[in-house]
């Protein structure tokens, strides 16, 4: 039902903000789980660039104007996650 899709999205988003705050990136969705949504927003100068550099490493994240949103949903995993980390920690 929509509860665990909920849920699912949530526990994605609370992974990707933990594995951003340990690389330092400053997040700006809510960190509380009842204000979290499937989308985790994180500061980045040249959000463009590394919307480009990750989709390179076949990484889809959408960014602009200083901000870049990662959308973890009901078709991810963590093992997307991961994938989205490592990758980002590369660049």
């Amino acid at each position: 039902g929509i509860e665990r899709v909920e849920d699912h999205a949530r526990d994605l988003s609370a992974a990707i903000d933990a594995g951003l705050r340990r690389m330092g990136r400053t997040v700006i969705s809510p960190e509380e789980r009842p204000g979290r949504s499937g989308n985790t927003c994180f500061l980045d100068d040249d959000a463009a660039g590394v919307t480009r550099r990750l989709g390179e490493r076949g990484v889809l994240v959408w960014g602009e104007y200083g901000r870049v949103r990662v959308s973890g949903h009901l078709y991810n995993g963590m093992d997307d996650v991961e994938r989205f980390l490592e990758a980002l920690a590369d660049l």
